[in-house]
């Protein structure tokens, strides 16, 4: 039996018994483990639960020219886990820079830049003109949406995507400006009325947004590796909003698309010695079981003789994932949360 101690509260026990119960004839094995293995980051664990036994049987049934043996083996274990993990993805610390030099090249920094979608009169970083705020435009594009997908926090995903809260297959007409079919009786939450409150119809170009929130996705800072890819290279075309054809003055890095990610390095912003920035939601597991026998018989001194074998396997590993890739960053949100007026009846 070993027992074992370590730092952050880990401890391993195991335990092994290899017995002679006939001499000559019959001998058997059993392995336990136990390892349950801690992290400086709290929400961190590995650990392992392993069984194993075998036995051999050498029974005398021949004669002694002959010679008998029966082997078997088997095994299970469980591995439960929340990996380690290195510091989040910095998307916050551009946000507080006037100017970013990557490679010898100095573009503009966001300087606390936030960008109202309703807007057509946004702050130009470069100190230009006043810019319009909704996604794909020269300002978005350029500064936010590099690369396409740099989204912050989709505050309007429930409302829009529920508003009439029919299936595709129900509700067929496309750009329809008011409710196409009838409300279907599903799990999904329940939707607004618009017929009830004509402030809340919808009004987008396509009728496809609910009136007063925006069918923009929301904008955010990019990580790094995105920012030195795609800056200078965004929101050039002819209809990406006022004024025409308009261009922020932004300069391409040369050599950009090999830049990786920063991580976050100030631990007073978010402690990753000791914390996982998705707690305990994420989780990895395996498990395996085995088991296999074979019988051995000769005769005539071993001149003659036959096997029989037969293994089984079971393997099984999964993850409940949270926060993955360039998701497990801290992240600034730059377009301006909306305002929602509140009516009171009288």
């Amino acid at each position: 039996m070993t027992n074992r101690f370590d730092e952050y509260g880990s401890l391993r026990n195991s335990a092994t018994l290899n017995q002679e119960i006939i001499p000559g004839v019959l001998a058997i094995r059993l392995a336990v483990l136990q390892d349950d293995e801690k992290f400086e980051q709290s929400d961190a664990f590995n650990n392992q639960n392993r069984y194993y036994g075998a036995f051999r049987f050498d029974p005398k049934l021949f004669g002694k020219d002959s010679h008998t043996s029966i082997r078997a083996t088997t095994s299970t274990a469980s591995r439960p886990r929340t990996t380690a993990r290195p510091p989040p993805t910095d998307e916050i610390t551009p946000w507080f820079t006037n100017s970013i030099t990557i490679g010898g090249v100095t573009n503009p920094g966001y300087n606390k830049l936030t960008e109202n979608q309703f807007s057509l009169t946004n702050t130009n970083p470069s100190g230009g003109p006043a810019l319009p705020g909704g996604s794909g435009g020269p300002l978005s594009s350029a500064m936010f949406q590099l690369g396409g997908w740099s989204q912050g926090r989709s505050y309007w995903a429930d409302v829009v995507n529920y508003f009439e809260a029919t299936p595709a297959s129900v509700n067929s007409v496309a750009n329809a400006s008011h409710r196409a079919a009838r409300r279907s009786r599903s799990s999904r939450p329940r939707p607004i009325r618009p017929r009830s409150r004509p402030d809340l119809q919808r009004h987008d170009y396509g009728a496809n947004s609910i009136g007063g929130i925006s069918s923009f996705r929301p904008d955010a800072i990019p990580p790094f590796s995105l920012y030195a890819g795609y800056v200078g290279t965004q929101g050039a075309n002819a209809n990406n909003g006022i004024p025409a054809s308009y261009r922020l003055p932004t300069n391409p890095i040369p050599g950009g698309v090999y830049y990786t990610d920063k991580v976050i390095t100030d631990s007073t912003i978010f402690n990753f010695y000791k914390k996982l920035l998705d707690g305990p939601n994420k989780h990895e597991w395996k498990n395996w079981t085995a088991f296999n026998i074979a019988i051995d018989q000769t005769f005539f001194d071993d001149r003659v003789g036959f096997e029989f074998a037969y293994d089984q396997q079971k393997y099984t590993e999964g993850a409940e994932p949270w926060l993955e890739g360039e998701n497990y960053a801290i992240a600034s949100t730059s377009t301006r949360p909306m305002r929602m007026a509140r009516r009171t009846r009288t």
